[in-house]
């Protein structure tokens, strides 16, 4: 057992003077452990705070929070039907029919492929959740025209489209029997968006949900859009059986199961981002293990007098240990408060470097344009945690070589 002047011996180590060597080496090992906690706490705090931002502009833009398909023309005649029977589900905040297709918009100057959504002309209106994530960046989100088009910056710069400008939809349709025929079909751009997340504008296109179902005519292309209150809870799945058991005609898609590559592709991009932050404050560790050994060295003398004075071996262990457990709890506190602010001013510290170096750090087609920072107690005091085990671990040899030194050969020595 430790005994109290084991813990007495350590804090008079830690707080030796300014000027002595094992002020020096304590300095340094807290300075380098609380340096290599920093992008640790920065990844944890951002990487939540980028994932949801991401996955929450699929579900309230793309995928919303379930799919349901209406899969034979059984379900397609019983569509008002079934939709009213559908808003009338406990949890269900909004629901809207709506088809979905894919073409070609082309103009004079570009051409890209797109996914082309006809909506209601009131979603953008009444569906708080797709507002929230939708900036008009010019004109309106107007629907009210049949010929009515809205697409995104990203969209807008392919084509290199305006507001007011004539844009062309090249769709197929498929005749039994006959081969595939092309119609092109024109619209007006009354807006242009974005969501802030640019691989998901590349997409993304609006137009009325009349003129999508002339385009879209396949029974797969109708669909209802569907949004509970609580998406990322055990409700969406009540709410989707619920939806299952009103027609042997529906089939429905849970945002999760619709955007599973895209989730599993963010977190183990997490996971790898994580394990390389953990990586550098086990290499950081090995500082501290040096100065320890340096410390031990230097302190050998004061060893041998604590050993003549009835010190055992586990004593002078203990006092390195708790030194380097007070050197892990201040890298810990240091490391975890610069980590946080770092990660609360992430945005202004990326536009200075930016701004600094003249290019950009991040690609914006794969980020968002602002990230969003979510701080969770929960792993910063495991960051913390993991920090201090790191920092008693590296002094546990140096620890044990410090109880096994003779003093009887330091006082033949010195």
């Amino acid at each position: 057992m430790i005994r109290r002047f084991s813990l007495f011996y350590a804090f008079k180590t830690l707080f030796s003077k300014s000027g002595s060597g094992a002020f020096r080496h304590i300095r340094g090992a807290i300075i380098g452990a609380a340096i290599s906690i920093i992008p640790l706490v920065v990844v944890l705090e951002i990487s939540d705070g980028m994932m949801q931002g991401i996955v929450d502009r699929y579900m309230e833009i793309s995928s919303f929070h379930m799919q349901v398909t209406l899969a034979d023309k059984e379900a397609v005649e019983k569509e008002d039907e079934l939709l009213e029977k559908i808003r009338n589900i406990g949890g269900v905040t909004y629901a809207f029919p709506y088809t979905q297709g894919g073409g070609i918009l082309y103009g004079e100057k570009g051409r890209t492929g797109i996914t082309v959504r006809g909506i209601p002309d009131t979603l953008f209106k009444e569906d708080e959740g797709f507002r929230r994530y939708i900036t008009v960046k010019e004109g309106e989100f107007d629907l009210s025209e049949p010929d009515s088009l809205i697409i995104s910056t990203e969209t807008a710069q392919r084509l290199k489209a305006g507001v007011g400008d004539e844009i062309k939809l090249l769709t197929a349709k498929v005749i039994p029997g006959r081969p595939m025929l092309l119609r092109p079909t024109r619209f007006t751009v009354k807006g242009i968006y974005s969501s802030g997340y640019q691989e998901l504008d590349m997409l993304s296109a609006f137009i009325t949900q009349e003129y999508g179902e002339k385009l879209f005519k396949e029974d797969s292309s109708r669909m209802i859009g569907v949004k509970v209150e609580s998406p990322h809870t055990g409700q969406l799945f009540e709410v989707a059986d619920e939806i299952r058991y009103l027609s042997d005609g529906l089939q429905v898609a849970t945002w999760d199961v619709l955007n599973d590559s895209l989730v599993a592709s963010l977190n183990t991009t997490k996971k790898f981002l994580v394990f390389i932050m953990i990586l550098i404050m086990g290499v950081a560790s090995v500082n501290i293990s040096s100065s320890m050994i340096m410390m031990v060295i230097s302190k050998r003398q004061d060893i041998a007098l604590l050993k003549s004075a009835g010190a055992s071996d586990s004593d002078v262990s203990g006092i390195f240990v708790l030194t380097g457990l007070f050197i892990g709890i201040c890298a810990a506190a240091l490391g975890t408060a610069f980590g946080i602010a770092a990660a609360i001013n992430i945005n202004e510290i990326i536009d200075f470097i930016s701004a600094v170096l003249h290019f950009d750090l991040f690609d914006a087609d794969y980020y968002l344009e602002k990230i969003p920072v979510e701080l969770s107690l929960y792993k910063l005091s495991g960051a913390a945690a993991l920090a201090v085990l790191f920092a008693v671990v590296a002094s546990w040899l140096p620890a044990r070589r410090a109880g096994r030194i003779n003093p009887v050969e330091i006082f033949r020595k010195h």
